[in-house]
């Protein structure tokens, strides 16, 4: 398995567990050694690069942008807990006047503040813990709910992802389909973007399935855009998968696309030992954390037969 590969897959897996509900087993997130400590923002295990300069940045200075930024793209490795780790406390360092949008909850959600289990009021704005396997992702939304920041929905609920799915460009909610018009991919990026939803399901996606599936995830990054685009934030911050944030065919592009005028810095999250992706770079910087054991996440994987009526996400 490549480490290209697994990055693919664990971006993918968002995409068809909405659509088809499959179940991945992830990694359960491991215990730090010491939660009492106050870990460094950017440890010494990890690496961050400014792709722009090829040159590596230290947390100060990475912050010192974020917060001239009007946009920040967070990116993820879903199975990695650093990643999560890692996030949250730049985010708490960040602070001010950002406000999250998350991928891993419902546009048109906010969670609620005060002093309820944050547990449940993130369920209670679509949420769901079995499959995102929680806690995996709650040293991020901890460190965000502890700050103080506004934390929002941005994905396309499941209902309207199921039926672009299944149904295709009749049922892409209204609201939606400007901003898609507006942004077209270019062809490079479309390709690639059919390369990595070829790849990030294992290669098991039949080519009659894959327009469908390229329409709900332009779906998904449009209402996260949209998303951002109307949060207020300063800076407005997206945490999502990898894919998400990218800048030829992610949230980036539409941004790009939308409202070129805009600051945007963007941060991949991978792991060390990972080949850097070939071409251009496609976001502004990349952060490698230490790689986190796990096995093929491709072993056992099957596609439901076309047309399955199994509820998804």
């Amino acid at each position: 398995m490549s480490a290209a590969l697994l990055r693919r897959r664990c971006w993918a897996v968002g995409l068809l567990a909405v659509a088809l509900r499959l179940a991945v087993p992830l990694p359960a997130l491991a215990a730090a050694a010491d939660p009492t400590a106050p870990a460094p923002l950017l440890p010494a295990t990890d690496q961050l690069v400014d792709l722009r300069t090829g040159q590596p940045v230290s947390a100060d200075t990475l912050l010192a942008e974020l917060r001239q930024a009007d946009v920040v793209l967070l990116g993820e490795q879903h199975d990695a807990a650093t990643h999560h780790q890692r996030r949250g406390a730049l985010l708490a360092a960040l602070g001010g006047r950002a406000v999250v949008v998350a991928e891993q909850l419902t546009r048109g959600q906010q969670v609620a503040g005060g002093d309820a289990p944050l547990l449940g009021r993130l369920v209670a704005a679509g949420f769901e813990p079995a499959a995102w396997d929680w806690p995996l992702h709650q040293p991020l939304f901890a460190a965000i709910d502890t700050a103080g920041l506004l934390l929002r929905g941005g994905n396309l609920d499941r209902d309207s992802t199921r039926r672009l799915v299944r149904e295709g460009a009749s049922t892409l909610p209204s609201d939606l389909a400007p901003l898609l018009r507006a942004a077209p991919l270019a062809a490079a990026a479309q390709q690639a973007l059919d390369d990595d939803l070829r790849s990030g399901h294992c290669g098991q996606l039949p080519e009659a399935r894959l327009p469908a599936m390229r329409l709900a995830q332009r779906a998904r990054d449009a209402a996260m855009w949209q998303a951002l685009a109307t949060s207020a934030g300063r800076p407005a911050v997206l945490v999502a998968g990898n894919g998400h944030v990218r800048a030829d065919y992610g949230v980036g592009q539409l941004a790009t696309a939308m409202s070129p005028g805009l600051r945007v810095v963007s941060i991949e999250f991978g792991e060390t030992g990972e080949a850097p992706p070939a071409g251009p770079p496609l976001t502004t910087h990349r952060w490698l954390t230490p790689p986190q054991p796990r096995g093929d996440p491709c072993a056992g994987m099957t596609m439901p037969a076309a047309g399955a009526s199994a509820p998804g996400r």
